[in-house]
């Protein structure tokens, strides 16, 4: 059985630096840039790809995790699967600041209806 995704909050940051290094990344591993820039508010953002379907996530690559966390980005990703053998999964990644470095923290949520 098939899967998808769904992003339900990006709230990731970073530089153009950082936005270099994560699209020649992307280019090549993925067949297509992921950053974007925000020309309202000058800021660089990633742009999820809906039709990646499951595979929209590629924060769990490590290679991906070392620019970010090496630009010091900012934020968290959450997704959330509501169909196929992983239904009711939720998840995500987020940045924060560690003393002088930034550090990943992978997530997982639970929906709870009242």
């Amino acid at each position: 059985m098939g899967w998808s995704i769904g992003l339900n909050e990006n709230t990731i940051e970073f530089s153009e630096e950082c936005a270099q290094e994560l699209n020649a990344w992307a280019e090549k591993e993925l067949g297509e840039p992921v950053a974007a820039l925000d020309v309202d508010r000058n800021v660089w953002y990633i742009q999820f790809i809906d039709d990646w379907m499951e595979h929209m996530d590629f924060l769990w690559e490590k290679k991906a995790q070392t620019i970010l966390c090496k630009h010091n980005a900012r934020g968290r990703a959450l997704f959330s699967s509501t169909e196929g053998d992983n239904a009711g999964e939720h998840w995500g990644h987020e940045f924060l600041p560690k003393g002088k470095k930034t550090v990943v923290k992978h997530l997982t949520g639970k929906v709870k209806w009242a």
